[in-house]
C-alpha cells in the first residue's frame, strides 16, 4: 500500500476514512472547488432572469446594483478576516461551519434569480446579495486556504484547469430550464464548500511544505502593503472600465455566453502557450504573475479608449480582459500564500479584499458618472484616469516588480544557509562518532592510524588488526573467508611495510600509537 493509502487509511473511520482515501487516490479533486466558486460568479452576475421581476428597466443596471451591494459586504467581511485571520483559522478548518456559509450564499442566490415571491422581491433583493457577499467571503477563504497548501503539480496549470471547468460548468447551467438553472445556481456555493472537505492533510507533505516557507520579514520592505495597494488600484480601473462599458453598452441576450466563450478561448491560448514556452525552456511561471496582472489591467484601460470604435464588442473586450485579470491576481495570491509564512486567511483576506473593494468601487464610479455625466460616450475620460491607476501600480512595486524572484532569491539563500548548517552538523557528528570510535575501541584507532602512516591495503590492515589481538594466522584466516597461505602473505606484506620481524614488535608499534 502506498505512503498516501497508508496514511489516509490508519486511526480514521467514517467520513474521514473515506475523504482521506479519496484525497489520497484523487488529490485534485479539493482544488475543483475553485471551478463551482467561480462558475458561481459567472452565473450570478449574467444570469438576467430576475431583472424583471426585480422591476428594474436595464439588466446593466440590474448587475450593477447587485455588484455594487455585494461587492460591500464581500470586501468588509474578507478584510474583517484578514485582521482577524488567527481567530479565523480554527473556524474555516470547521467543515460544517464552510458548509454553513455555502448554504447562506446560495439561499442569497436564489432569492436573487427569482425564488423570492414577487411583491417581497424588491424588499429582499438587497438582503439577498449582502447574503451572497457574506457567504461567498467564507468559501473564498476555504478555497484559499486549500490552493495555499497545493504540494502536486504546477499551480498555475490546476488553477487554469479549474477555470475551464467553471466555464463547462456555466454552459451547463445555463443549458436547462429557468426553475432547475435558479437551483443548480443556488447549489454552486454549497458543492464548493462540499469539495473543500476534501482537503485533508498528509502529515509527509505537510512537513515538506513548513521547511521551505519563507519568512516575510525576510522580503523587500513592506511586500505585502504594496501588493495590496497595486491590486486595489488596478482593480479600481478595471472596475470603472468595466463598470462602464457594460452601462454604455448593454449586455444583449447572447453576450453572457459570448464572454464566457471568450475567456474559455484566451486561457486555452494561455495554457497552449505556456507549455510551449516552458517546453523550450525551463522557467518560473509564477515570475510572470505580477507583470500579466498589469498588463492585463493595462489592456482593459486601453480598450476604452475605442469604445465609440468597437461599440457592443467593447464590453466583451472588457469582461474577458476582467475574467483573466482576476484569475491572475487568484494566482499570484496563491502563490504568496504558499511559499512564504505569511497566514494564507490574512493573504486572502486582504488581497481579495483589496480586490472586491477596487472593483466595487470603480464600478460605483462608472454608475455615478454614467447617470450624471453629460456625454454617454466617457470611455476616453476613463481611460485617462484606469492608465493614471494602472502606472501608478507599477512605480508602486517598483524594486519588486517580480514577486517571485524575491521569493526565489530568499528561498535560495535561506538554502544555501541550511547547506552550510547542515555541512557543520555533519562534521560534528563526524568528529563525535571518531572520538566514540576511538574512546570505545582504541586499539582499533591505533591499528587504523598504524595503516595509515604505512599504507597498507584494506586486507592488510584487517589482518593486522586481528593479529594485534593476539589472533592465530588460522584464526585469522576463517575470519576473513580467505585461505591460510594468502593470510601469511598478509602477514609479510605488513611486517615489511611496519618495519617488524615479528608479532610482538608489531605489537610495540601499535601500542605506541594506543597513547596518541
Amino acid at each position: 500500500m502506498s505512503d498516501e493509502l497508508h496514511y489516509a487509511q490508519s486511526g480514521r473511520s467514517g467520513l474521514d476514512e473515506y475523504l482521506a482515501g479519496s484525497n489520497a487516490r484523487w488529490p485534485i479533486i479539493k482544488f475543483l472547488s475553485l471551478s463551482l466558486y467561480s462558475a458561481w460568479i459567472l452565473l450570478t452576475m449574467t444570469t438576467p432572469s430576475a431583472v424583471a421581476q426585480a422591476e428594474i428597466e436595464s439588466p446593466a443596471i440590474y448587475s450593477s446594483l447587485l455588484y455594487l451591494l455585494s461587492g460591500v459586504a464581500l470586501a468588509a467581511c474578507l478584510f474583517l478576516c484578514g485582521i482577524f485571520c488567527m481567530r479565523l483559522q480554527p473556524w474555516l478548518k470547521k467543515r460544517w461551519f464552510v458548509l454553513g456559509a455555502g448554504l447562506i450564499a446560495g439561499m442569497g442566490t436564489y432569492l436573487l434569480s427569482g425564488g423570492a415571491p414577487g411583491e417581497h422581491y424588491g424588499t429582499l433583493f438587497p438582503v439577498g446579495s449582502v447574503l451572497t457577499g457574506l457567504g461567498t467571503a467564507f468559501v473564498c477563504l476555504k478555497i484559499g486556504c486549500v490552493y495555499a497548501e497545493m504540494y502536486m503539480g504546477n499551480p498555475f496549470v490546476i488553477t487554469i484547469a479549474s477555470v475551464l471547468l467553471s466555464n463547462l460548468v456555466f454552459f451547463l447551467c445555463m443549458g436547462v430550464p429557468p426553475d432547475a438553472q435558479r437551483v443548480l445556481i443556488a447549489l454552486l456555493p454549497a458543492g464548493a464548500s462540499l469539495l473543500t472537505w476534501f482537503d485533508v492533510k498528509n502529515p509527509r507533505h505537510a512537513s515538506t511544505l513548513e521547511k521551505d516557507l519563507i519568512p516575510i520579514e525576510s522580503l523587500p520592505t513592506h511586500l505585502f502593503l504594496r501588493l495590496n495597494l497595486t491590486i486595489f488600484l488596478m482593480c479600481v480601473a478595471v472596475g470603472a472600465i468595466r463598470g462602464m462599458a457594460g452601462l454604455v453598452h448593454p449586455a444583449e441576450g447572447w453576450t453572457p455566453a459570448v464572454i464566457v466563450f471568450a475567456s474559455m478561448v484566451a486561457w486555452g491560448i494561455g495554457l497552449v502557450a505556456f507549455s510551449i514556452a516552458f517546453t523550450l525552456r525551463n522557467f518560473e511561471i509564477s515570475s510572470v504573475y505580477l507583470p500579466a496582472a498589469l498588463g492585463s489591467a493595462a489592456v482593459i484601460a486601453v480598450c476604452s479608449l475605442f469604445g465609440s470604435n468597437l461599440g457592443p464588442l467593447v464590453n466583451v473586450v472588457a469582461n474577458v480582459g476582467y475574467n483573466v485579470f482576476i484569475i491572475v491576481v487568484w494566482c499570484l495570491l496563491q502563490d504568496l500564500a504558499s511559499r512564504t509564512t505569511l497566514n494564507p486567511v490574512r493573504v486572502f483576506g486582504f488581497g481579495r479584499g483589496s480586490s472586491g473593494a477596487g472593483t466595487t468601487l470603480g464600478w460605483l464610479a462608472s454608475f455615478i458618472i454614467f447617470f450624471y455625466g453629460t456625454s454617454s460616450d466617457l470611455l476616453p475620460l476613463l481611460f485617462v484616469i484606469s492608465a493614471l491607476l494602472v502606472l501608478a501600480s507599477g512605480v508602486l512595486m517598483r524594486g519588486s516588480f517580480t514577486i517571485s524572484q524575491a521569493l526565489q532569491r530568499t528561498l535560495k539563500e535561506r538554502r544555501r544557509v541550511d547547506a552550510s548548517d547542515e555541512q557543520k552538523r555533519a562534521a560534528e557528528q563526524d568528529e563525535v562518532e571518531a572520538s566514540s570510535l576511538t574512546i570505545a575501541d582504541p586499539l582499533a584507532a591505533a591499528c587504523a592510524q598504524l595503516a595509515e602512516e604505512m599504507g597498507l591495503t584494506t586486507r592488510e590492515a584487517e589482518a593486522m588488526e586481528l593479529l594485534g589481538r593476539g589472533r592465530t594466522v588460522g584464526y585469522v584466516a576463517e575470519e576473513l573467508g580467505i585461505s591460510y597461505n594468502t593470510v601469511k602473505g598478509y602477514v609479510k606484506n605488513v611486517y615489511a611495510k611496519c618495519g617488524v620481524h615479528s608479532r610482538q614488535d608489531l605489537i610495540s608499534a601499535i601500542e605506541k600509537r594506543w597513547g596518541g
